[in-house]
């Protein structure tokens, strides 16, 4: 079956962005800006940043989920390839909600195991949104648990402020330290463990393998 979905941007930040939300709906990504090695058979999906401009043929079973700033100015041929767009800023529930429809009741039924990261004795489960750390466990909410993942895959590198607030589709990128703040208190209440670490103008690093 059709499980992966391949991400098409130029802008890197966008598509790390998009990786994590594929993982949570428990699909396999991958991100390129090149269309022309695309190895099809495996592909249910495609996630196009219209904005990008990146030129090649989509086949017509493909399913297209075009992402943009402003659909008006797109050149028809680039509209015409999409089966929905979502225009920028926009929400990640609405994200999964398109993107799961598009991959249909067979995703639903045989998608793979739910994706894992493990660093040191910490388990993160994507399909339960939970934290295991020994015999205890967390429940975190859906950015929260989505805000966890993100840092523990990018371990010592850390994520900026930036980044942070665009995980969150954040207006402001103070809001993301809120979510940092509450993420902090529950993992410190639950295992004692400080485990996010601020680095000054920079972001947030995590340090639950060092």
């Amino acid at each position: 079956m059709k499980h992966r979905v391949l991400i098409v941007t130029t802008d890197e930040r966008l598509g790390a962005v998009l990786a994590l939300e594929v993982s949570l709906c428990g699909a396999q990504a991958n991100v390129t800006q090149d269309l022309q090695n695309a190895d099809w058979d495996q592909i249910g999906v495609v996630i196009m940043d219209l904005d990008s401009k990146i030129s090649g043929v989509i086949p017509e079973q493909v399913r297209v989920l075009g992402l943009c700033r402003d659909s008006e100015i797109l050149p028809l041929r680039a509209r015409r390839m999409a089966h929905m767009i979502l225009h920028r800023p926009f929400l990640m529930e609405d994200l999964r909600r398109e993107l799961i429809a598009m991959m249909g009741e067979t995703f639903q039924k045989d998608r793979p195991t739910p994706v894992k990261y493990s660093a040191a004795a910490l388990e993160l489960q994507a399909q339960s949104r939970c934290v295991l750390l020994g015999n205890r466990q967390l429940s975190l909410t859906e950015k929260e648990y989505a805000v966890l993942s993100l840092l523990v895959q990018k371990g010592g590198q850390g994520i900026t402020k930036q980044e942070l607030a665009e995980l969150l589709n954040a207006k402001e990128t103070n809001e993301g330290q809120v979510y940092i703040c509450r993420l902090r208190q529950k993992l410190e209440n639950a295992f004692g463990l400080r485990l996010i670490k601020t680095v000054r103008n920079h972001g947030y690093v995590y340090v639950g393998d060092r």
